[in-house]
């Protein structure tokens, strides 16, 4: 029987890289898993049960995590996390992402605790700053200093976990004399979704594992994997026990010039949001296209999908034959990714199945396979 690889952290780190971590040149074992999330796989489905079909569809396709969405205005995620853990019962559970503001932090610890408890210790918390413009303007919240409110969320919640009376004071969060009214796992890992400079950093220092927007510039990758590893050797952590997640959408074409469908164009201008300036310059996408986009998109998203040439599409979502979307993975892996998600596009239920069932017969068994 063949034996998988091992891949080592400097394997995947460029030469000036290796210098500086040669303390965390650690021997770690590198074999990819694999996730689905986005918000039309579960979140935004027709009717709930969809979503707890795609959950088991998943499970038993070989996915090894499931995102629920928390963003905007879908179904409940906690509501959705529950219904997913008690018809699985090997696939981890995440919420993909949710945020500091729309829940209380000791709310957020609360539910996910409760849902970790039903999955019988499968759960995550997923995390991030929070969407400004589509979910936490429109609700009227002051969206100054969100890295801040995610450190100091993040601080409150593993504390709740760890059955803490919380007695906390920050710069947002004021908390005192409160604590869980059950017995919690001490320990969930926490994700954050991050794409600047800060929170990379911010994950560094305190988060378990990081969920990067990707694509095929599997470079833009690991340049912000660098970000938290170096974060991390400062805060004196080992950054090989930090999981790196690409969040990757993927579309699967028989024709490399297959017509683009507008819902690729919603998420291209969406995902536009997150990337940095550095790095859609480095991907060759102009200004003033992405300012034009990025204006629009703060107004209406089908406006700024309609703005979005054809021609960059394939910058931002991996799309092609299966052949090609395996060696994109491949390269992403070999940069670093120990998780590849697959952001699910469409909405309806079949074309889901469809996407998953190919996703695990092409790309999971190959992949798994070396």
């Amino acid at each position: 029987m063949r034996r998988k690889k091992e891949r080592t952290a400097e394997r995947f780190l460029p030469g000036p890289t290796r210098i500086t971590f040669k303390s965390l040149l650690v021997a770690v074992r590198l074999v990819l898993k694999f996730g689905i999330g986005g918000r039309n796989a579960f979140s935004n489905t027709v009717v709930y049960e969809d979503a707890v079909e795609v959950a088991r569809k998943a499970e038993e396709l070989g996915f090894n995590y499931i995102w629920i969405s928390d963003h905007e205005f879908n179904r409940e995620t906690y509501v959705l996390i529950t219904a997913c853990a008690l018809n699985t019962k090997k696939v981890t559970l995440g919420s993909g992402m949710t945020n500091p503001y729309t829940r209380h932090p000791v709310v957020t610890a609360a539910a996910m605790a409760t849902c970790d408890e039903v999955a019988k210790g499968r759960c995550v918390l997923g995390i991030a700053t929070g969407n400004p413009n589509q979910l936490l303007k429109p609700l009227g919240f002051d969206t100054s200093g969100r890295l801040e409110r995610l450190r100091e969320t993040i601080q409150v919640v593993r504390q709740a976990w760890q059955g803490q009376i919380l007695n906390y004071d920050g710069k947002f969060l004021h908390i005192h004399n409160v604590k869980l009214g059950f017995k919690s796992r001490a320990n969930i890992p926490i994700y954050i979704a991050a794409s600047n400079s800060k929170t990379l950093e911010l994950c560094g220092e305190v988060a378990d594992g990081v969920v990067i927007i990707s694509n095929k510039h599997s470079k833009i990758f690991r340049n912000k994997m660098e970000i938290v590893l170096r974060s991390a050797k400062r805060s004196n952590r080992d950054a090989s026990k930090i999981d790196m997640v690409a969040w990757i959408p993927v579309m699967f074409s028989k024709e490399n010039n297959a017509a683009v469908p507008i819902e690729l164009k919603i998420l291209v201008a969406n995902t536009m949001q997150s990337y940095t300036d550095e790095d859609l310059d480095q991907m060759g996408i102009a200004k003033d296209l992405v300012a034009s986009i990025r204006n629009a998109y703060r107004i209406n998203a089908r406006k700024a999908a309609d703005l979005v040439p054809d021609n960059i599409v394939s910058s931002f979502v991996f799309m092609g034959k299966p052949d090609q979307i395996v060696e994109e993975i491949r390269l992403l892996g070999n940069s670093g990714a120990m998780q590849a998600n697959v952001w699910v596009i469409p909405q309806d239920k079949e074309r889901k199945m469809e996407l998953l069932e190919l996703f695990s017969r092409s790309v999971i068994r190959q992949l798994s396979a070396e």
